[in-house]
Order: C-alpha cells, then sequence, then structure tokens
C-alpha cells in the first residue's frame, strides 16, 4: 500500500506541471481540476516569494543604504526577488485574474517562466512603496 501512495505522490506533479506562461495559462483556462492546480501553482510562487522576501529583508537590514554603484548593491540588485507588495483583501481569485490579463496582453513573452512572469504581472499591478 506504502509503495502505490508513494508511486501516486510522484506521478501527479507530472500531470500537470507549467513550467511555461503558456503551459501555465493553458491549465487556468481548463478544465476545474487544472484551474485549481492553476490556483495552487499561483498560490506557490505568492508563498514563496514572500518567504524569500522576508528572509532576504531578514539578513540585509542596510539594503538600500548601500553606494548605488557598490558591488554590494549590484548584488542586492541580482539576487532580490521581484519586489510586490499585495494589499490587504487581494483575493487568490482576483490576483489570477490580474496574471491572466498580463499573459494576454503579453503573449509575445509566454515561452518564459511562469514563476517569472507571475511575478512580473504581480509587480506591475501591486507596486511596492519604496521607502524614502
Amino acid at each position: 500500500m506504502r509503495r502505490i501512495f508513494a508511486v501516486a505522490m510522484f506521478a501527479a506533479p507530472l500531470l500537470a506541471t507549467a513550467d511555461t506562461g503558456n503551459e501555465l495559462q493553458q491549465h487556468c483556462k481548463s478544465t476545474v481540476t487544472f484551474q485549481n492546480y492553476c490556483l495552487g501553482y499561483i498560490k506557490g510562487v505568492i508563498e514563496t516569494h514572500s518567504s524569500w522576501r522576508s528572509n532576504y529583508e531578514a539578513q540585509n537590514p542596510s539594503k538600500g543604504s548601500t553606494d548605488a554603484g557598490s558591488l554590494n548593491s549590484f548584488l542586492d540588485a541580482l539576487w532580490a526577488p521581484p519586489k510586490y507588495c499585495i494589499p490587504d483583501g487581494v483575493t487568490l481569485e482576483q490576483g489570477k485574474k490580474v496574471i491572466l490579463k498580463y499573459f494576454d496582453d503579453n503573449p509575445a513573452e509566454l515561452h518564459m517562466s511562469a514563476e517569472f512572469l507571475i511575478g512580473i504581472a504581480l509587480k506591475r499591478a501591486f507596486p511596492c512603496r519604496e521607502n524614502k
């Protein structure tokens, strides 16, 4: 029984993957099963971003205080996650609509990584305010 469960756990991700924007868009506009996959995928990207950003900011409390031309500033910009700040009250379904609209408006980019495109869509829709 355990072997069957283990095989099922490893096979399930093979049934629905979204490596590109094209694939995620297709899942999000497909059957209910794939729409649930779509919402889970988007939620996973958002939660990963949130965790990554929190850890980054905790480890780099003085970010932004470095000289803009310094190597540290360049490395901070290179490794920092895309900056989007989703306001309270925004639902996952609303986020999905924002992302799918971005996909519909930018078909030439859909061959790119789905995670990357989600970050761009959310950054444009929900930019963070810079603390100055």
